[in-house]
């Protein structure tokens, strides 16, 4: 994703340009592909995120709600997404409607990152305001906050049996988090 207002796929393996996106009016800060490799999520300074078809380019839908730029995007539970953005919160919406499902809030500064923990139905979200909440999806509770970092985080993941996470931070360090 970039500031040229496309997305584009490439072949890892080749470093061949698969696929060009284009539908975005600002520049694209996040980006991405489904699991089973079908669908591609961007989210942008122009307060959308957009749903691609990964084979053919094809926008399938546009959806709005943020009031500022949207810079994480993550594909949840079937058929939903996530977006966190520069309005503080993030947001669960159905892929098939463009519809938000739940908005969850508690940041105060910009959520910089989301991540979705498939085995436990969590969502994690970091941000500006130097905290890591964790989410349950279901009943859109923060079920825990993380505090250790002291400057701004950018990155959390998942590890994959969903147990750890991990966070990046300005402060110059990486942290392993266990959330199980």
């Amino acid at each position: 994703s970039g500031d040229d207002k496309t997305l584009r796929l490439w072949d890892a393996y080749t470093g061949k340009e698969l696929r060009v996106f284009e539908g975005h009016t600002e520049r694209i800060v996040g980006a991405a592909l489904s699991p089973d490799g079908k669908r591609v999520l961007s989210g942008s300074d122009d307060k959308s995120v957009r749903l691609w078809d990964a084979a053919t380019g094809k926008e399938l839908r546009e959806m709005t709600g943020h009031a500022e730029a949207v810079w994480s995007v993550a594909f949840g539970p079937e058929g939903q997404a996530l977006s966190g953005g520069v309005d503080h919160t993030m947001r669960l919406r159905d892929l098939d409607t463009g519809k938000n499902l739940r908005v969850f809030t508690g940041h105060t500064a910009p959520v910089r990152w989301v991540a979705y923990n498939g085995r436990a139905k969590l969502a994690a979200t970091c941000g500006w305001d130097v905290t890591i909440r964790l989410w349950d999806l279901e009943t859109g509770k923060e079920v825990r906050k993380l505090t250790k970092h002291t400057h701004a985080i950018d990155l959390v993941s998942f590890s994959p049996d969903g147990k750890q996470l991990a966070s990046e931070s300005n402060d110059n360090t990486l942290r392993v988090w266990d959330v199980a």
